[in-house]
């Protein structure tokens, strides 16, 4: 029987996933690697996920596609499909529920890891992605692509319509206001400005594919003085290794280097499994404004009770 790494005994039962139930960021990678047919070439990018999400016997079953639609996830109603909208279209109307988590920059590197993890938390999850018909190929149901005009601000309002939380992962443009003016509950922004940043080739080519924006100052600044409660997370840098297989250190507040005694910084599966966490499994305070900062410490494994790791960091 297929078994994510690093998952709780007895997680997964039958064909049943548990709800909010993320196992460490390491499972992402290495169950997606393992449902594919050993015959097919790896594939990358949005393409690539469908293997994880849709590729797999056992996963198939354990989402509910062998026998029909999928299975509705956590608060969904009969088939829980999201509305697909035409590009820079958003969800359902005002009067639904807030139960969606909008991603920014989905298509980035760091942006399908965070959607992965979520995904595997049964999360209402709208994504940001330049290429919506790729992004609904490769997801299939599990997703809801839009394409607003983060910059300028056109097809934002739609697109933050049932929100809940936003996870900016790229340049902010006139999403903060929006996500004020739509009621946005608070924001979790990931940011790697004053942390180490990575040597040799990876400075050179920039790192992952939108890591750039991460590295911009400016966006802490513009949350910090918008209004809406937030949670920023500062890592850095970002290593390619699986995650999983580091203890994780947190703090409030930068002092120092981001790396702790992994040697090659912090798995960048790893922080998407934070991120995931902070937005789902710990309650924020209300005009919650905190700073989390996530390195790594060594070989070991991440918290069993990421809400007791965490919670203490976004307190009042």
């Amino acid at each position: 029987m297929l078994h994510a790494r690093g998952c709780p005994a007895g997680a997964v039962r039958g064909n049943a996933l548990p709800s909010h139930g993320l196992c460490p960021a390491r499972a992402s990678v290495s169950q997606r690697r393992s449902v594919r047919a050993a015959s097919e070439p790896p594939q990358r990018g949005v393409r690539g996920l469908e293997d994880f999400v849709l590729g797999g016997p056992k996963l198939r079953k354990w989402y509910g596609q062998e026998d029909g639609p999928a299975r509705p996830r956590d608060g969904g109603g009969a088939a829980d499909e999201p509305q697909q909208q035409e590009a820079g279209g958003g969800g359902g109307g005002d009067a639904g529920p807030r139960d969606v988590v909008l991603v920014t920059d989905g298509e980035s590197t760091m942006g399908e890891m965070v959607v992965l993890q979520l995904i595997l938390a049964r999360a209402k999850v709208r994504m940001v992605a330049n290429d919506v018909t790729a992004a609904k190929a490769g997801y299939g149901p599990y997703v809801e692509p839009v394409s607003p005009d983060v910059g300028g601000g056109g097809g934002l309002a739609r697109a933050l319509r049932g929100v809940r939380c936003v996870v900016a992962l790229g340049r902010l443009g006139k999403l903060l206001p929006a996500a004020k003016e739509a009621g946005v509950e608070h924001i979790v922004l990931l940011s790697t400005a004053g942390m180490p940043q990575p040597g040799g080739l990876a400075a050179l080519f920039g790192g992952g594919a939108g890591d750039a924006a991460l590295r911009e100052p400016a966006r802490e600044q513009a949350v910090a003085a918008s209004g809406l409660p937030y949670i920023i997370v500062k890592a850095g840098p970002f290593s390619e290794a699986p995650g999983g297989a580091s203890a994780l250190a947190f703090s409030a507040a930068a002092a120092g280097g981001g790396g702790g005694g992994g040697g090659g910084g912090v798995s960048r599966e790893d922080v998407a499994c934070v991120v995931a966490r902070l937005v789902l499994d710990v309650p924020l305070p209300a005009g919650a404004a905190a700073t989390v900062v996530v390195s790594s410490a060594g070989p070991g494994a991440p918290p069993a009770d990421w809400t007791a790791a965490l919670q203490p960091l976004v307190a009042a």
